[in-house]
């Protein structure tokens, strides 16, 4: 924002270029600067125990979602591999 501050005329506009922004949002910025208000700064607060716990119950779900998913294609391949050997003809329309 400095640097926006103490560019010459006509330098503003390659310094918003070069840093992707909006002439709106530096106005914006400005404003906010001036009447004072300031923007929480820092790290992040914690996440509480119950989404942790939540989480963490996901992810176990997760897991053992896709062991499961897993092993019935497995199961699949050895049913496609059974049928040709027995020569039964299984429809094309497999949903995948």
């Amino acid at each position: 924002m400095k640097e926006l501050d103490d560019a010459p005329h006509g330098e503003a506009s390659k310094i918003l270029r070069r840093e992707g922004l909006y002439s709106k949002q530096v106005a914006k910025w400005r404003k906010q600067r001036v009447s004072g208000v300031t923007t929480k700064r820092g790290r992040k607060a914690e996440a509480s125990v119950d989404l942790k716990k939540r989480v963490e119950q996901q992810q176990r779900e997760n897991a053992r979602l896709q062991r499961k998913l897993m092993q019935a294609e497995k199961i699949i391949e050895v049913q496609k591999k059974v049928a040709e050997l027995l020569g039964v003809i299984l429809p094309n329309d497999e949903v995948q």
